[in-house]
């Protein structure tokens, strides 16, 4: 077979050859029936396990797709000192984990997968890429209701008047309960504009600890509301009007004005900061 090696490049060296085993694997965990009572497991190289059962369902655990070391080249220790294995050896260079074994598995053209795990926060545990084809396949094929997509407009310039208070400490209400907490997300991205410390954020993972704040919290702007408020040092208070109403009523958010401790520094829209006094 001619081949014009004039067209060939890395891009093109890369998707020929990676990764080494191609939908090999892809192909048989989707083709596998798995007899009742029974179940079926891959490893996929390093930590990462497939697990499928009688039912289809399929789960993998430490699916990590990246790569070791690329480089020999050492960073100076004050940029790794801080890093567990320097932590925990008393090493001045960083170790050289270098992957030998091939990538076995494509994320991007897994078909199905019900559920990811992760044993622990390690980076070798976690993967940023299969995280991203995680997303695709939820969007494309597990989604059995509506999805609230939106465009994402920028965040809204009143938070810049948060970007010069010295010492800010901030709390965005509604505070969403555990069913709905994820609302926090949005709150999380806005704090980028400013940066400063923010009460209530959000993760894959809800502690105890937020679910007492937000009970605390849940009378605002009553009297035990505001004393939290100054025994967590919140130093301010981002209102979003029409999520607040629909959540408390307007009785609720007219009295928001009646409060000699709230003065409020900016509004845009719907959006209302007050500084906690």
């Amino acid at each position: 077979m001619a081949v014009d090696i004039k067209k060939i490049d890395r891009d093109t060296w890369l998707r020929s050859v990676f990764p080494e085993w191609g939908t090999y694997l892809n192909e048989e965990i989707e083709e596998t029936k798995v007899p009742p009572k029974k179940f079926a497991m891959w490893w996929l190289t390093c930590c990462g396990v497939w697990i499928k059962t009688p039912a289809k369902v399929d789960i993998a655990i430490d699916f990590w797709v990246q790569r070791g070391e690329a480089t020999k080249k050492q960073l100076p220790y004050k940029q790794i000192k801080d890093a567990q294995i320097v932590r925990m050896t008393g090493a001045r260079k960083y170790p050289p984990f270098l992957r030998i074994s091939p990538h076995v598995i494509d994320p991007f053209q897994v078909k199905k997968l019900d559920a990811v795990l992760s044993t622990h926060i390690h980076g070798d545990h976690i993967c940023e890429f299969v995280a991203a084809a995680a997303v695709t396949i939820v969007n494309a094929e597990a989604c059995r209701a509506p999805l609230p997509f939106r465009t994402f407009a920028g965040i809204p310039p009143i938070y810049g008047a948060l970007r010069t208070a010295p010492n800010a400490v901030v709390v965005e209400m509604p505070l969403f309960d555990a069913r709905s907490w994820a609302g926090n997300a949005v709150y999380m991205l806005n704090s980028t504009s400013h940066w400063k410390p923010l009460v209530n954020g959000y993760s894959g993972f809800l502690p105890a600890s937020y679910s007492r704040l937000q009970a605390a919290l849940a009378g605002f702007p009553g009297q035990e509301a505001l004393e939290t408020m100054h025994q967590r040092g919140i130093t301010h208070v981002v209102v979003h009007e029409a999520a607040f109403v629909g959540m408390y009523g307007q009785a609720r958010f007219d009295d928001i004005g009646m409060i000699r401790s709230l003065n409020e520094i900016a509004r845009d829209g719907d959006i209302h900061i007050y500084k906690l006094h």
